[in-house]
């Protein structure tokens, strides 16, 4: 399941995308304008602070919650929408040449062309921890790192600023569940040639004489069924595909 979504405003790239991926039968339900809450403290008897959904409601409401931290919440503000303005030149790096990109990365260029590259090598923790020293304002700003799993003091910060980022303006969730998204997207995967396999999980990715991915073993009932496929893109997480899925000669490999 999934807990909601955001930039999922009409008109936004992300919904344009889904639209076309579920041909406009996915609905979505809009959150309240507060739609988050962080409760610091004992349970019964902490604090509770509301996230507010807006570009400017979102740092408005923090201010009103933190009166005498205004300053460090505008340079919060500030440092999240410049680094959300940088993931451009990410994108262009994945476009160009892998020679060029890489001569891009060593030579030191981008952390002086992208904010997004600054402050890449900077943790959450580090930058809130000089922003303020409210202990309950450094937990605000950093309260949605369990959504990406790591913990403030390993994370980046642009990584951390691309979340935040993604639920400024509120957030939604699928109208009738989560199940739906997949009820609406599989009837357009197949009618372009594609299937969807449900209860059959993926025991081994099978590799060629090669060395080179050519399909996946599943399981059906007791049985192992090979699949074989041009392209095979695994998006169980890094960990799982190698330590799991691959075969121990592929997993020794450098």
């Amino acid at each position: 399941g999934i807990h909601y979504v955001g930039e999922m405003q009409e008109g936004s790239t992300i919904r344009v995308v889904v639209d076309q991926l579920t041909e406009g039968q996915l609905e979505w339900a809009r959150l309240p304008a507060v739609y988050d809450a962080v409760v610091l403290g004992e349970p019964g008897r902490g604090r509770t602070y509301r996230i507010y959904s807006g570009k400017e409601e979102y740092f408005q409401g923090l201010k009103e919650q933190f009166p005498g931290e205004g300053a460090a919440i505008e340079e919060f503000q500030r440092l999240v929408k410049s680094a959300g303005r940088g993931t451009v030149l990410v994108g262009v790096l994945k476009m160009i040449p892998r020679a060029l990109a890489t001569l891009l990365c060593r030579s030191g260029l981008l952390p002086r062309l992208s904010p997004f590259c600054r402050l890449a090598s900077r943790s959450l923790k580090e930058v809130v921890d000089g922003l303020t020293a409210d202990r309950q304002l450094r937990a605000v700003f950093s309260y949605i790192f369990p959504t990406y799993g790591v913990v403030p003091s390993k994370a980046s910060f642009s990584m951390h600023s691309i979340l935040v980022n993604h639920f400024l303006r509120g957030a939604w969730y699928p109208k009738g569940g989560a199940g739906e998204i997949a009820f609406h997207t599989i009837p357009v995967i197949r009618k372009a040639g594609g299937n969807v396999l449900g209860k059959a999980p993926v025991q081994r990715i099978l590799l060629d004489s090669q060395g080179k991915a050519c399909g996946v073993s599943v399981k059906k009932g007791q049985d192992l069924v090979n699949v074989f496929a041009p392209v095979i893109i695994s998006d169980a997480g890094i960990f799982n595909t190698y330590e799991r899925l691959l075969p121990a000669e592929a997993r020794a490999l450098p």
